[in-house]
């Protein structure tokens, strides 16, 4: 939501009464969360006005309002990895595998929420990622190279070339900041190479290739993962994972917190 104060999530996880799917909605002010629908499900994008797009079903696209009543849906007989709102917010953006198998092909699709409109491929040959606020941009993840097998890349739409924004070990979500849309938050290993979990927030500018790591884990054993920005551009929201330690390790309850004002003293 624009004030940031309301938090929705999609969980997988089979709740009571046999639902394979809930999308939940969290109010920050007051710590009331509930659950708003039993059909959508990752991924999820939501509009300034609070409408929220996400999965439904094995391949198909909904809009549900605030209170999960559904506005609009799509069959798209494809299954969706990634999704965004358009710059217009009638528009949907979303990535889907178009060939399967090693050398597989992902694309970027646009459909609008005319129920005469069909699906329009954006970007044949891409991967999972996100469209930039004003829709000019695609940023996405990709093949690396042997000692580093994560890449992101940047491409103007609809059919600039892409460009090599920098290579990883390692990644956990991504995001590309609302107000400062240069500036990308990635989920990234605690030490570099060797920590297999995720532990830190790598912020990283794709105009001037200035990179600086947020130490991101509230807790001494668990993981991190970046899910968005908040709708003023200054904090991330991480999704965490607790764990005691043993052969294997032993998950805990999942938890949701916020790095603030991450970008202080660099805009």
């Amino acid at each position: 939501m624009p004030n940031g104060d309301i938090l929705y999530w999609a969980d997988s996880s089979n709740w009571p009464g046999g639902s394979p799917l809930g999308l939940f909605v969290l109010d920050t002010a007051t710590g009331v969360s509930k659950l708003i629908s039993t059909e959508l499900g990752g991924p999820i994008d939501v509009a300034s006005d609070g409408r929220i797009a996400g999965g439904i079903g094995p391949y198909g696209l909904a809009i549900l309002d605030t209170a999960g009543r559904e506005l609009w849906h799509r069959e798209t007989g494809l299954r969706v990895g990634t999704l965004d709102f358009g710059p217009q917010e009638n528009d949907l953006y979303f990535c889907v595998t178009l060939e399967h198998g090693p050398d597989a092909i992902i694309g970027l699709l646009h459909t609008t929420l005319a129920e005469t409109t069909g699906l329009e491929t954006t970007l044949f040959d891409a991967g999972y990622g996100h469209l930039s606020p004003d829709g000019s941009q695609f940023v996405y993840q990709g093949d690396g190279d042997e000692e580093q097998p994560v890449a992101y890349f940047r491409r103007s739409l609809p059919d600039g070339e892409p460009e090599l924004l920098f290579r990883s070990d390692y990644t956990a979500g991504f995001c590309i900041n609302p107000v400062h849309p240069e500036w990308l938050a990635v989920g990234v290993r605690g030490d570099g190479r060797h920590q297999l979990m995720g532990r830190r927030i790598l912020l990283y500018n794709m105009d001037t290739g200035e990179s600086v790591t947020y130490e991101a884990a509230p807790e001494e054993n668990c993981d991190v993962s970046v899910r968005c920005w908040s709708p003023d551009g200054r904090d991330v929201l991480i999704w965490v994972g607790p764990y005691k330690r043993g052969d294997p390790i032993r998950p805990l309850f999942s938890e949701v917190w916020v790095a603030r004002d991450v970008l202080r003293g660099r805009l």
